[in-house]
């Protein structure tokens, strides 16, 4: 059955202003522009909107959906002034027997979130609602919605809750079943309950909620223009990865957020043209190695530098949902040459300190240890994204710092030497994690 995706649209949206709040944008999308990219990313290809108040210009701004990749499909919510819950209800009637996901138009997620919750197990009777368990301290708690969670299950929701497990961040699931039994109590109940809050609540007295937590989530809701430039700056202040090596969080985050900060100003500067401006400052390091015309401080620089620019075409990816696989492609063939040319040129300049054939052979050694550690990361990190094992903290960002170290002592050998025994390490513990976890999935020895 297919998974559909439903964001409610129709407020007004007081506390914005005259501004389309939906409409609003952020990092160079609209608010519900982003939450139709993040179905898109999450593979949900049919999208509703339940829309109300200014719906003709969400329509005509919107289209189709081709645009993002999708098929929108419009409701026109006649009561959206009496509170959200009718567009809920609405919702319910028009979408066909499905997958549900619901989400709200004004709701600020990051995709790292927002796809972990498309892709929680689902069932046909299933009500699944995200949590976030330990807010961050952007969220105005006295105006969000607290639920109330014991042993796994939901037990109450509302503004006004004394004691509360965590907040309501506006992204739902519901299975088939849940869709159908939902409208006929809704019907039931009538117009007395218009609210959505008041829905899941009334909801959960008498059948399941299952809570999806999550520890200090970056999203808000935005109700305010206030709310707007508070998720842009927690947005660029949180963008790192869970991936993060010990340099890029301490040492080149810092620099590359104020780096991203003024790249993402201009519309042409996009997450490829960083990727390339990025290979070439890697390509101008590995030549000011080989080249002993330069004062060491140069290569070292460039190198770090390439390091941290590295970072810049992520950040501004994740900003503005630039997701694409030739991206991401793009970034890691570039990573590789990159690490090819620098490591080919330490290889030449350590000649003068052991000979050809030794540094030859350590150079081939060290560059093929490199990229074995570089192929196994994609599995592990899928299976443990933020381990705290010291040595799989030792990735390429602390790889570069450790060579621009030794292009200051001028001792290139020992770099290399360096590097490709972290570098054994890892895979070693790489292979252990992936034969405890049972191995690749899908992967057949040849």
């Amino acid at each position: 059955m297919e998974k559909i995706g439903l964001i409610l649209a129709a407020g007004q949206g007081k506390r914005f202003g005259q501004t389309s709040k939906p409409l609003s944008r952020l990092y160079g999308r609209s608010l519900i522009e982003r939450n139709i990219v993040l179905f898109k990313t999450a593979g949900i290809h049919t999208i509703y909107i339940v829309g109300g108040y200014r719906h003709k210009e969400l329509e005509e701004v919107l289209g189709d959906g081709s645009q993002f990749g999708v098929c929108l499909h419009y409701i026109y919510n006649e009561n959206w002034i009496e509170g959200n819950g009718t567009s809920f209800l609405r919702g319910l009637r028009e979408v066909p027997e499905s997958y549900l996901y619901i989400t709200m138009a004004d709701h600020v997620y990051t995709a790292g979130v927002f796809i972990d919750f498309i892709h929680q197990s689902l069932d046909m009777s299933s009500f699944l609602m995200a949590v976030d368990k330990r807010p961050g301290p952007w969220h105005d708690i006295g105006e969000a919605t607290k639920v109330y969670v014991s042993e796994n299950r939901v037990e109450a929701v509302g503004k006004f809750l004394k004691e509360w497990t965590g907040l309501d961040m506006g992204l739902f699931a519901l299975g088939p079943a849940v869709s159908h039994e939902l409208q006929s109590q809704m019907n039931s109940w009538g117009a007395s309950v218009s609210e959505l809050n008041v829905i899941i609540h009334r909801w959960c007295q008498t059948h399941p909620i299952r809570p999806v937590f999550y520890e200090q989530p970056v999203w808000m809701d935005v109700d305010t223009p206030e709310d707007l430039e508070k998720i842009r700056s927690v947005l660029l202040i949180h963008n790192g990865k869970q991936t993060d090596g010990l340099v890029s969080r301490y040492v080149n985050r810092p620099v590359s957020r104020i780096l991203t900060r003024f790249c993402i100003r201009f519309h042409g500067c996009t997450p490829n043209v960083m990727s390339i401006i990025t290979f070439l400052f890697g390509c101008l390091s590995a030549l000011f190695v080989l080249q002993d015309t330069f004062h060491a401080l140069v290569p070292a620089l460039f190198i770090q530098l390439a390091s941290i620019l590295d970072g810049v075409d992520g950040e501004l990816a994740r900003l503005r949902l630039q997701f694409s696989t030739f991206g991401a492609w793009l970034d890691r063939v570039f990573d590789r040459l990159f690490d090819g040319f620098l490591l080919f040129a330490f290889t030449y300049r350590a000649q003068a300190e052991t000979g050809l054939m030794l540094s030859m052979t350590a150079g081939f050694l060290v560059l093929t240890l490199v990229f074995t550690d570089s192929y196994l990361s994609v599995p592990v990190d899928r299976i443990r994204p933020s381990s705290t094992s010291i040595w799989l903290q030792f990735r390429r960002d602390v790889r570069l710092l450790i060579l621009s170290v030794f292009v200051l002592l001028e001792r290139y050998f020992y770099g290399l030497l360096v590097v490709g025994v972290l570098s054994f390490i890892r895979i070693i513990v790489k292979l252990n994690i992936l034969r405890n976890h049972g191995g690749i999935r899908g992967h057949i020895h040849g």
